[in-house]
């Protein structure tokens, strides 16, 4: 139901709708009404595992698409969803308090065309799943839909309520008792049963006495039903919270950062809502774990699992080709064609998709065309924001509905679309930052201030220490995204020259982008110019990497300030990665510090006589490690910026984590599967041979004469 009129009404009508139903819930940045349980709007990752019988969104306190996606998926079969909003013809004029989410400093809520609101609007006066009343107008009773119960469902085995859920338990029960390294992935809908079928799962294999298995999630929260299902089904078992002992053994909740870094020995590892959880994580846990579930939400606002199985796909083939995947269809939560449901995924594009593989590779012989895209452009054509932001799921398999706000309201954003034929093969985001005054360029220098929005000019001034940094307007690239059936044909990189073409042609100082950095990805942007000049200290929570910064500049005031930040970027990393960088990896390392361009000579590039000499006595010779680890240091940086293709993944592993990150001798030993202190010394003086090899045509000839005689001997 929608109630579209002034709050008053809405309220007034809201409570008595619901005057005769329990357990119900109210959405508000204000406060609930009545005996419900009140939510806000930036809640609803607690309402994971959640259920209700109605649930009410006041939209006049702020209209939160994510809150919308997190509610519809808890209502029970035959509850209700009453959404509260202004007059709907003139509700995208409306000051919505929730739009300060999508808006940086310096744009105003006037800013906003309300593009999204409209469509919301448009879609809900054209909709056969809503009963729709304007203030004025007299309410009609509510139908009384059919509830389905237990006893409807068949009785496929006592336990499972549709064929796909005894499907599930079964595959589940084989990963845990079958063949190891054969992991499965579970998609579904929210109200299928999947959490539930890992519980009935887990319930199974405690009776058998198989343990202990344990399951992982973005938040506790969302294990609810899990637990809930295992519990009921183990009466007589010791019950606490997120852990279940039946006999011997036992069921328990680990959280997945700390289950990746401190590994456990389980029967069974179980995986809820995977899409939410950071990629390289999942990838971890999946090399750490023989017997392992992967189970996730397919259309969901706390991530696309369409997006997580593409994706994800590349890593289980790699690792674990005999891979199985199974989906559920079957809703159990609510019937067939539930209106909830139906509306919900209009609204919020939640079944947003690319172009088909074949529709799209069919168009793909022409060059294609990029055209720059208005946000008006989306709004009137349902077919190509759907493709489009079909795209973005999948590229970026934590996408929400919040992004499709975004996408469609967000001032200073820039849409650039490249057509194969007519069909989206890619799209670059992107969105105007900086040239802030210099009274706030200072504060954000001091830490004194930090403002919504305007990434990468907050982080050059304030990270960096570059208060002219914040002075200078670029564009960010927000996302890029290429069709997963035209990937590494460089349509990214004619994307991004088109961009980097509008930017000078706008008189931008800079273009430049942040992302969760892997030695591909950073890659990508150098060779169309982008170099790294910030690494972030700790993970990001989506990507689950450290966020790397890289910028190009488009002038001169730009270029000095480059030039710079990379000179200083370079001085302090090998510093921060026997700190708070201590756990990047080594091919990470190597690729920020390498050299495209805007080379400048640092300290380390200078190699002196004496660093020479200690190099090749530790190498050649029986000197000690303390003894010469500055010269070693020097000529490992060095061989980093000018020559890191040259270094052995073994050997940059081995020399980086000892060298700079400074790991203990055991800590080396287990990581490069060595024996012990002396098996990691002689390895050393092998690495280091290697970096004196690749660097002695330029030690001078003088020092080479002198050092003749030990570079002749056989190593020790």
């Amino acid at each position: 139901m929608v109630l579209s009129g002034s709050h008053p009404w809405c309220l007034t009508h809201a409570i008595a709708a619901i005057a005769d139903i329990d357990d119900t819930l109210w959405i508000s940045n204000t406060s609930g009404h009545g005996n419900t349980t009140h939510f806000k709007p930036g809640q609803t990752q607690q309402l994971l595992g959640t259920e209700g019988n109605a649930v009410i969104i006041d939209a006049h306190s702020g209209f939160n698409p994510n809150a919308l996606g997190a509610a519809s998926g808890i209502i029970r079969a035959g509850g209700l969803l009453i959404l509260l909003c202004p007059p709907l013809d003139n509700w995208h004029r409306h000051n919505d308090p929730e739009y300060s989410a999508i808006l940086s400093h310096g744009c105003a809520p006037e800013d906003i065309q309300g593009h999204f609101l409209s469509r919301i609007a448009r879609l809900i006066k054209a909709s056969i799943h809503t009963i729709t009343v304007e203030e004025g107008l007299p309410v009609p009773s509510l139908p009384v839909y059919e509830t389905s119960t237990t006893d409807t469902w068949p009785d496929t085995d006592n336990l499972c309520r549709t064929d796909d859920q005894r499907k599930a338990v079964e595959a589940i029960l084989r990963v845990a008792t079958g063949h190891r390294r054969r992991p499965l992935v579970i998609t579904a809908d929210r109200g299928r049963g999947k959490s539930a079928s890992l519980g009935i799962a887990a319930a199974q294999l405690l009776q058998q006495g198989i343990g202990p298995l344990l399951v992982t999630a973005p938040q506790p929260e969302a294990v609810t039903s899990l637990f809930d299902q295992a519990t009921k089904l183990l009466p007589d078992a010791d019950i606490r919270r997120h852990r279940i002992q039946h006999n011997e053994t036992t069921l328990h909740f680990v959280a997945p950062d700390d289950l990746a870094q401190n590994p456990q020995e389980a029967a069974l590892v179980m995986v809820d809502e995977a899409a939410a959880i950071p990629a390289p994580l999942l990838s971890k846990l999946l090399k750490q774990h023989a017997r392992i579930v992967f189970s996730s939400t397919i259309h969901g606002y706390e991530g696309s699992g369409r997006g997580f199985a593409i994706r994800f796909r590349e890593t289980l083939d790699q690792t674990t080709p005999k891979w199985r995947h199974l989906t559920l269809d079957t809703p159990i939560r609510w019937a067939n064609g539930d209106p909830v449901e139906a509306l919900t995924f209009q609204l919020l594009q939640l079944n947003a998709s690319p172009s088909p593989d074949a529709m799209i590779k069919d168009s793909a012989n022409g060059l294609g065309s990029i055209v720059k895209l208005s946000q008006a452009q989306l709004a009137k054509d349902e077919a190509l924001l759907n493709e489009l932001f079909g795209l973005l799921v999948t590229a970026h398999y934590q996408t929400t509905p919040r992004d499709l706000q975004m996408l469609m309201d967000s001032p200073d954003l820039s849409i650039y679309v490249l057509f194969r034929g007519s069909h989206i093969a890619g799209t670059v985001l992107s969105v105007k930052e900086g040239g802030l005054c210099k009274t706030l360029a200072q504060a954000i220098w001091l830490g004194e201030r930090r403002l919504r929005g305007h990434l990468i000019p907050q982080s050059l001034a304030n990270h960096a220490g570059i208060a002219k940094a914040a002075e200078l307007t670029g564009e960010r690239i927000m996302r890029i995204a290429i069709h997963p059936a035209l990937r590494r044909l460089g349509l990214g990189k004619q994307l991004l020259e088109t961009v980097i073409t509008e930017c000078q042609r706008k008189n931008r100082d800079f273009i430049a982008s942040s992302f969760g950095a892997t030695p591909a990805l950073l890659n990508f942007w150098q060779i169309s110019g982008l170099t790294p000049l910030r690494l972030g200290s700790t993970r990001d929570t989506a990507s689950g990497e450290h966020s790397a910064l890289v910028m190009l500049s488009l002038s001169e005031a730009a270029s000095r300030i480059h030039t710079l930040a990379r000179k200083r970027f370079i001085q302090q990393l090998p510093i921060l990665m026997s700190d708070s960088l201590r756990d990047i990896e080594p091919s990470l390392a190597a690729a920020l510090l390498s050299e495209t361009s805007h080379s400048s000579a640092m300290e380390h590039d200078r190699l002196t006589e004496q660093d020479w000499l200690d190099s090749i006595s530790f190498a050649y010779s029986n000197r000690t490690y303390d003894g010469c680890v500055l010269a070693i240091e020097k000529m490992l940086l060095k061989a980093l910026r000018t020559k890191p293709a040259h270094i052995a993944p073994e050997i940059l592993t081995l020399l980086v984590r000892k060298v700079l990150q400074k790991y203990s001798w055991q800590e080396v030993a287990n990581q490069c599967q060595l024996s012990g202190e002396k098996a990691v010394v002689a390895q050393l003086r092998r690495g280091v041979r290697h970096l004196i090899e690749l660097h002695l045509s330029e030690c001078p000839t003088p020092v080479r004469e002198k050092l003749h005689p030990l570079l002749n001997r056989q190593p020790i």
